[in-house]
């Protein structure tokens, strides 16, 4: 399904590779909100969805604003992992409706819409405040974020 990587360490070649697949995107910005540093636990996301199904159990590679380059594992028990280069890990939960992806760390919730191609190329399209934005990602099977 998706081209597995190795290593956490090696973010920026994975970063490089998903960005190159998926160079005519928007990047996004990341998000204010705060991090956790325990896991949290939550019930799973809706198991019916295509994108539950392709984000359960897989890794997501893409690039802030910012260009720090970050990678969320997607638990299928509805938790979550985040790193972000030269920063601590984050801990979450997320939840799925249809194509919307919603990701809760230290209270916070950012929701996205999903569309993932055959090729683990990821567009997420913010639905959150008043102006939406497009950033692109690559999926890569099972925890490649080392959290």
């Amino acid at each position: 399904m998706y081209r597995p990587i190795i290593e956490f360490g090696r973010l920026a070649a994975i970063g490089v590779s998903a960005l190159l697949i998926a160079s005519c995107m928007t990047q996004s910005q990341p998000s204010g909100g705060g991090q956790s540093a325990t896991p949290t636990t939550a019930a799973p996301p809706a198991p019916a969805s295509s994108v539950y199904a392709d984000l359960a159990g897989a890794s997501l590679v893409a690039e802030a604003l910012s260009g720090d380059l970050y990678c969320i594992y997607y638990a299928p028990d509805g938790t979550m992992g985040v790193a972000f280069e030269n920063q601590p890990p984050a801990y979450g939960t997320w939840t799925v409706n249809g194509n919307d992806v919603c990701e809760t760390t230290d209270g916070f919730t950012e929701c996205n819409r999903f569309q993932i191609a055959a090729n683990g190329v990821v567009t997420m399209v913010s639905l959150e405040g008043s102006g939406a934005f497009t950033t692109a990602g690559q999926l890569f099977e099972g925890n490649e974020c080392g959290v």
